[in-house]
């Protein structure tokens, strides 16, 4: 048993500084193919805003075009009037966040900038995860943290977020923390009506709208505990208040960011943009059938999750057993409701959820709290360590799989290609000239280039593309192997 709150907080410390060991090896590793280009997206967004006067020059809006003349495109499908290529498929808040910090503290930004800041939304995310696993487990383990410390470690310590919240920086990752907090404050309310007042429902809010506000997970968490909320007020007409609360929040959020996109760039090509958008992320990926997006889903959901689900897996073998049953306690329906809500999203969203291994990140909450019960009712002292050393050793090993350390990926790919070609490119191509490449184009390359570069297959389809484009000016390079091989100018 663990009596004292801090103690139970002094061992989630240390494993969380366990976990920062953990990526040590991959902390300020160039931007690769191993899923960065969020993170190169992110970054050429906060120089372009800055290079072009402001992200107020942008109304905030996210842009994957550097200033440069050459990096113009005026006749993109998903372009301005001004030639940038918008990058909506989210809010802005994933790239407003960081933006304002450098702002604030002067910081360049620069791919340990978003690993480090990844780092300090991992820690006050176990914070608040542990203050969630308060409210459901104190009434059913009064005065022991030993269940609440187990629960923090699996999420301390699980894979997936070791990987997100380290190396690869995405909106799911900065959304995070504000889901959490979303839940923990909903969740206090649901727990207990006296919970229901100003402090509350403002925090609720202001989490919830900047949730929606950075990633789409946001609108279904919230509408769900708006559901749970509504069906509250049966019982006390107080919770009709965070119930407007939740609704409210969704609707702001959602409102804030469509006035942005529209005053950027018009009501036609936002509708545009983001329809193209919501066509990917449900049934219109690569025009894939649904079975085969279902197999990825599944592939990705399990591949993603098996230390946790092993863990979970073996401690209800067990549990069966030793002939227990676990009653429908609060954490069990909270399981239950989250695990709901995460497959909805996910199956709605079925072309993005089989695209993006980071797709499945969310489960790692309610697979936490549930693994936090398992453990502790089953299994005595000696085994419960023995469990999770298994465990810690099963995360290490899968993490290190699709994270290998040294200077090559797991298929035996460079990390700095991207690296290597983009400063290559840097030192010949002009400002005012397009870049045409026989490589495919990558926001990873185009980061450590600072420019834009666009993909050809040769010489001749440089030459009839240029003509299409509004710049005087082009160069084409050929390269192999990240290195350049040679190239060549063209003017109109």
């Amino acid at each position: 048993m663990i009596k004292n709150r801090k103690t139970a907080l002094t061992i989630i410390f240390i494993f969380y500084f366990l976990g920062i060991l953990i990526r040590l090896p991959n902390l300020n590793r160039p931007l690769s193919d191993h899923n960065e280009y969020v993170a190169a997206n992110a970054l050429m967004c906060i120089i372009a805003w800055a290079d072009g006067g402001g992200a107020g020059k942008f109304n905030f809006v996210p842009i994957a075009s550097y200033q440069n003349g050459g990096d113009k495109v005026y006749t993109g499908s998903i372009s301005d009037s001004s030639g940038n290529v918008l990058y909506i498929t989210f809010g802005p808040g994933w790239c407003v966040l960081p933006y304002c910090i450098t702002k604030v503290f002067h910081i360049t930004p620069s791919p340990l900038f978003l690993q480090l800041l990844n780092l300090f939304l991992h820690f006050v995310s176990c914070l608040i995860f542990f203050e969630i696993v308060c409210i459901l487990f104190n009434k059913l383990y009064p005065d022991n943290y030993l269940p609440h410390a187990i629960s923090c470690i699996v999420f301390i310590l699980n894979p997936s977020l070791l990987w997100i919240m380290g190396n690869a920086y995405l909106p799911g990752g900065i959304a995070l923390p504000f889901i959490l907090l979303v839940t923990l404050y909903f969740t206090k309310m649901i727990d207990d009506a006296k919970n229901i007042n100003v402090r509350n429902t403002s925090i609720s809010f202001i989490a919830l709208f900047c949730a929606v506000y950075c990633d789409w997970i946001g609108v279904f968490i919230g509408c769900s505990f708006g559901a749970v909320l509504l069906f509250q007020t049966r019982k006390n007409k107080k919770y009709f208040i965070p119930t407007l609360t939740s609704f409210f929040a969704i609707f702001a959020s959602l409102c804030t960011m469509f006035i942005q996109f529209i005053s950027h760039t018009g009501l036609q090509k936002t509708r545009e943009i983001l329809s193209n958008r919501l066509l990917y992320r449900t049934y219109g990926s690569d025009g894939h059938g649904i079975f085969f997006l279902l197999k990825w889903m599944i592939d990705i959901f399990f591949t993603r999750n098996f230390s946790v689900l092993l863990l979970i897996f073996i401690s209800w073998i067990f549990l069966k057993k030793k002939k227990n049953k676990l009653t429908i306690s609060f954490p069990l329906k909270f399981f239950i409701g989250a695990m709901i809500v995460l497959l909805i999203y996910n199956v709605i969203f079925l072309g993005w959820t089989a695209a993006n291994d980071f797709s499945v990140m969310n489960y790692v909450i309610p697979f936490s709290i549930l693994s936090g019960i398992l453990v502790y009712e089953v299994f005595p002292a000696k085994q419960m360590f023995l469990i999770l050393s298994v465990f810690f050793a099963l995360c290490l090993l899968e993490y290190y799989y699709f994270n290998r350390p040294g200077n090559l990926d797991r298929k035996n790919r460079p990390y700095n290609e991207y690296k290597k070609l983009g400063e290559q490119i840097k030192e010949i191509a002009k400002p005012d000239e397009i870049i045409f490449i026989n490589a495919e184009p990558a926001p990873q390359g185009w980061y450590y280039t600072r420019r834009n570069y666009y993909m050809v297959n040769s010489f001749e389809e440089a030459k009839t593309d240029f003509k299409r484009w509004k710049q005087n000016k082009c160069i084409y390079i050929n390269q192999q192997n990240s290195n350049i091989i040679w190239y060549k100018r063209m003017t109109k």
